[in-house]
């Protein structure tokens, strides 16, 4: 069985290495041309086409090219979403809605789990049938061909529930590419909803709320994400790591949201939220590096009892 791959992420990149190393003829690797479908996370496939002699497509490849590779199935796996590969008609195109992390201002898939606290997160694999399929509308319609669960925890953030979501998804692809391999048949389509979760998120963090809800925002917002901005004294930073660091603060009970409750060295800062208290591990000032945050605050003379602002369409938030 030919086989082609588009995309140019991590997730991808583990796919389509997996193939190759499990002895199946990956004929190409087509990858978008400028904006990656997250441009914070894009691998290069240089060196894995040169060691197993695939070709590598920069852009939409025509129907003319897709055919001269003479491809028996197409596997997309997060493809730019405003764009659509043109291939031909018999080509099964495979998709999955596997994005696990912060894209164009939206969370998606696992990585909405983790915002929201949840303690799993469904991996499906998908099927888009060409257009025309769908008499309604006249546009590829997305059906279910594989699904499975996996479990997120305190200690997962968006590299660690991806990796795990990646890990499933190649095991449902292949177990499904078997089966195409053995049998020469379509897909069978499991009666089920395709899941695209996105949500539309606020980068800037609000220090009123639950600090469980804050641990969440940020293990799903850091790297490969856009990290979470506050303020303080007029200056923006992003924080890229931290946690939970106690559920109850009723010694801090007096403090304002925001309020610095202490700087620990070789751990961070601590940081009083609504009902308990958060500790920043890793922070980052505009336009410098990234920093271990007790670093940060001894340079630059932080003590406690400052507070951090939530700046939210220029105007800060008064705490309640």
């Amino acid at each position: 069985m030919k086989i082609g791959f588009a995309g140019n992420t991590s997730a991808a990149y583990y796919c389509l290495e997996r193939l190759c190393r499990d002895g199946h003829e990956v004929r190409a690797i087509i990858v978008p041309q400028g904006a990656a479908s997250n441009a914070n996370d894009v691998t290069d496939f240089a060196s894995l086409a040169g060691e197993f002699e695939f070709r590598q497509l920069t852009g939409q490849p025509n129907r003319r090219e897709c055919e001269q590779l003479g491809l028996d199935v197409l596997i997309r796996l997060e493809w730019p979403e405003t764009s659509d590969l043109i291939c031909p008609a018999s080509l099964a195109t495979i998709g999955s809605n596997l994005a696990g992390q912060y894209c164009h201002g939206y969370l998606k898939d696992v990585a909405v789990d983790l915002y929201h606290g949840n303690p799993g997160s469904e991996i499906q694999l998908l099927m888009e049938n060409q257009p025309g399929d769908d008499a309604d509308s006249g546009k590829p319609k997305k059906k279910v061909l594989a699904y499975s669960e996996i479990e997120l925890n305190l200690l997962d953030d968006v590299r660690s529930a991806k990796t795990k979501a990646i890990i499933s998804f190649y095991n449902l692809l292949k177990g499904l590419l078997v089966r195409l391999g053995q049998h020469n048949v379509k897909p069978e389509i499991i009666s089920r909803e395709p899941m695209i979760n996105h949500l539309k998120v606020e980068r800037v963090l609000d220090w009123r709320l639950d600090v469980m809800k804050i641990h969440n925002i940020m293990h799903a917002l850091t790297h490969p994400g856009p990290g979470v901005q506050t303020w303080l004294d007029d200056s923006r930073l992003i924080i890229w790591r931290g946690h939970m660091f106690a559920r109850s603060g009723k010694e801090y009970e007096r403090l304002e949201p925001g309020t610095i409750v202490a700087i620990i060295e070789e751990l961070g800062i601590l940081v009083r939220a609504a009902d308990g208290l958060f500790l920043i591990t890793r922070i980052q000032p505009a336009n410098a590096p990234e920093f271990p945050a007790w670093v940060w605050a001894n340079q630059n003379h932080i003590r406690p009892g400052e507070k951090f602002e939530t700046v939210v369409s220029g105007k800060t938030v008064a705490a309640t």
